[in-house]
């Protein structure tokens, strides 16, 4: 499973290179990443679609617990 989800981040990123405001693929990205333990990826993507799509808070709310599972509380607490 994990190798197939780090092919899947790969090509991801192969479609965010193209089309940076393609926000889906970051979601998925994130999503991926996160799945993988690769977690400052994940809050960094999650926090980038958020700021494309702010009435999304759920993104917000998923980049918070990205950076919670690194141990930064302020910066979860203050992106929450």
């Amino acid at each position: 499973e994990s190798g197939r989800d780090a092919l899947a981040l790969e090509d991801y990123k192969k479609v965010i290179a193209l089309e940076p405001a393609y926000w889906y693929a970051e979601e998925s990205a994130a999503t991926v990443g996160f799945r993988l333990g690769l977690f400052e990826e994940a809050a960094r993507r999650y926090a980038s679609v958020y700021a494309k799509v702010p009435e999304r808070h759920e993104y917000a709310i998923l980049a918070s617990i990205a950076l919670l599972k690194q141990g930064k509380v302020k910066e979860a607490r203050e992106l929450a």
